[in-house]
């Protein structure tokens, strides 16, 4: 056969000594920097996350983001219930009795979303996403993990809602204060 005989490994040219020796110089090293260092994250504050949060309104930024986010989630149920029902949308839109059912039904599709959505995010985050992007929070901190926070994030948003979800940005930013935030005591805030 023409196979290549088996040869042995060529010699090494350092020492395992001298490279048992580095390795330890190293890991002791590291272990002394960790006790070195301070790690009590208790004691260590944020200067931005512990500043007293102010009251603002409305931002424009903030909206947008949610309003895009509420669109895509209600265009997907839309497509799933569509597909589900094979029912032509468009057809049914066009005609020129277009029934108000219809009409009625998407409306509250997208009511529904729209107040399950600021519902769940802001009562289990803070915030909804939008928000949270641009540093706003709803309520104060001390607010935020109590059953009172969470039916007034239930009747802010009910009460958002059933306005049609335009009248009091709109209304507060006119203003120039969180007007339905002030009437219930649970106000935007920048952080």
């Amino acid at each position: 056969m023409d196979l290549p005989a088996l040869k042995s490994p060529l010699p090494r040219k350092k020492s395992e000594k001298a490279k048992e020796e580095k390795k330890s110089d190293k890991i002791e090293s590291v272990l002394q920097s960790i006790k070195t260092r301070n790690l009590d994250f208790m004691e260590a504050r944020d200067p931005v996350l512990d500043a007293p949060a102010t009251a603002i309104n409305y931002d424009v930024s903030a909206v947008l983001l949610d309003s895009m986010l509420l669109i895509a989630s209600f265009l997907t149920c839309l497509i799933i219930l569509l597909l589900v029902t094979h029912v032509d949308l468009v057809t049914n839109l066009a005609k020129e009795d277009t029934s108000t059912t219809l009409i009625l039904s998407l409306a509250g599709l997208f009511g529904a979303l729209s107040w399950s959505y600021l519902v769940l995010t802001r009562v289990f985050m803070g915030a909804t996403p939008g928000e949270w992007v641009f540093d706003q929070t709803m309520g104060r901190k001390d607010q935020f993990g109590t059953l009172s926070f969470a039916l007034l994030v239930v009747a802010r948003t009910t009460v958002l809602v059933a306005t049609g979800l335009i009248v009091f940005p709109i209304v507060s930013m006119v203003i120039g204060r969180d007007l339905l935030g002030h009437w219930l005591g649970l106000e935007l805030h920048k952080v």
